[in-house]
């Protein structure tokens, strides 16, 4: 009866549990069999931030800063009180074609003595460095000597009356060019072990049977949840144009391509907090909102990816801030604001939640994974000392050609057709075991796991990375 009973189900019926149904489902199950590896592609996807693509390379577009400062390319004497000062503008304030921010009328605050200095005169002679001119508002000013490098914040501007207007300015966009990585996985079984499998079974709203999964398939889909995490924390895109499938195998010559995670995402583009493992200090959250101000950032739920010794540090240091309490304001903000309204998704995570009063909650969610030996928590690279801190947020798309719609900081992009066909998690099964349709004479049956996705991240710069 075993085997009748189990050749009913090996058909269209058996299910992979990422079919099952919601991210909490999926996660009770795996969590009975040692579900390890907890982490960045498992925080994600619970937080509903997964959206199709059709194409495996896909682009998306950031807005620049609205507004700049600048800088001086070479030291320039002191001019003396009540006196003009002249410097060039830094190459980098230049882009390709020579053109600037930087405009006359505009005021400039210099940054040892606060004087207030009006830009004069632009002398664009020689092109690629541009020759300003500033004048001090006060005849007892001195603008002082500027040395190379020197910051110059923009602060003001003024004009006279019956002058013409200001150039314009142009804010344009920054296009991002991000990538999916197939993942695959597969697990085999010999016809008597078929018996023996424990399999459950999966019931719609209406108590009918809809499928079933079974143990062999969990042990299939952890290892390919596994490297899935492992893309997203430390994947990198390819660049290197040897990396292909070899000669005389099918898919000769097709890239090998990756998706590049958060700490790549996050050390390339934002900034990093130095800590010393066990000795977290809490005054060092009030500096990473701090430096989220300064990205424009003013308040709001901020994520903190943190390995298990991090988090410990985290919670000895800020004691009386965790909020424990799931029926409190700010846990219902973790249902509201983190997981697209889905409430009990906010226990099942086990958030703990800090608010000391600057304006933004920092939900401080453990990364499993990065604790296994096997993987993050091999010696020297000791991920359960690091975290990835990132705002969750949406802003509304720049894209040139775009509605205008809102577009999430951070996605899992799953490739997916238009007419239906999806690659966001495929499980299919081969054998000559078990019932159903035999393809070979082999006593086995083996089940085959594929993936195609990518991690989508913007606003990089508003990320932090905190290790020793």
């Amino acid at each position: 009866m075993a085997n009748e009973a189990i050749g009913g189900i090996l058909t269209e019926q058996v299910w992979s549990v990422w079919d099952i149904g919601k991210p909490q489902v999926t996660n009770k199950l795996m969590a009975k069999y040692g579900y390890q590896n907890q982490g960045t592609f498992t925080l994600v996807r619970e937080m509903a931030r997964e959206l199709p693509v059709s194409a495996r390379t896909f682009y998306g577009y950031e807005d620049n800063k609205y507004h700049r400062s600048v800088s001086v390319r070479a030291n320039v004497g002191d001019p003396g009180a009540g006196n003009d000062q002249t410097f060039v503008l830094a190459t980098a304030d230049l882009d390709a074609s020579n053109n600037f921010y930087l405009r006359e009328g505009d005021v400039i605050t210099i940054p040892s003595s606060e004087v207030q200095a009006h830009v004069y005169a632009i002398d664009v002679t020689t092109p690629s460095a541009p020759s300003v001119t500033l004048k001090p508002f006060r005849s007892t000013a001195n603008i002082g000597a500027l040395t190379a490098a020197t910051v110059l914040p923009i602060t003001n501007g003024a004009f006279g009356a019956g002058t013409d207007q200001p150039d314009g300015t142009v804010v344009g966009t920054v296009k991002d060019t991000f990538y999916t990585q197939i993942f695959k996985e597969s697990v085999g079984v010999e016809g008597d072990q078929l018996a023996q499998e424990n399999w459950f079974t999966h019931y719609d709203d209406g108590r009918n049977v809809k499928g079933y999964f079974t143990t062999g398939l969990l042990r299939a889909e952890y290892l390919a949840a596994l490297k899935i995490d492992g893309a997203f924390t430390l994947g990198q895109a390819r660049t290197n144009a040897s990396l292909v499938v070899a000669a005389g195998v099918d898919g000769a010559g097709n890239n090998i391509q990756g998706t590049k995670g958060f700490v790549p995402h996050i050390r390339s583009g934002g900034s990093s907090l130095a800590y010393t493992s066990g000795s977290f200090d809490i005054e060092d959250l009030r500096d990473i909102g701090t430096y989220l101000r300064t990205q424009f950032v003013n308040s709001g739920n901020v994520v903190v990816m943190s390995g298990v010794k991090l988090s410990n540090d985290i919670n000895s240091a800020a004691k009386d801030y965790f909020v424990t309490d799931t029926g409190s304001s700010i846990m219902t903000q973790v249902g509201e604001g983190m997981f697209g309204g889905v409430q009990n998704m906010k226990g099942i995570v086990n958030f703990k939640v800090i608010n000391l009063g600057d304006g933004f909650n920092y939900y401080i969610y453990v990364m499993d994974n990065w604790s296994n030996p096997e993987t993050f928590g091999v010696a020297n690279l000791e991920f359960d000392k690091k975290g990835v801190i990132m705002p969750v947020s949406s802003f509304k798309d720049p894209n040139p050609m775009g509605k205008g719609a809102k577009v999430n900081n951070f996605n899992v992009r799953y490739r997916a057709s238009k007419d239906g066909y999806s690659r966001k998690f495929e499980m299919w099964t081969v054998g000559g075991a078990g019932g159903g349709t035999y393809v070979t004479s082999i006593d086995s049956r083996n089940w085959y796991i594929r993936a195609e996705l990518g991690l989508e991240l913007y606003k990089t710069n508003q990320g932090l990375i905190i290790e020793e």
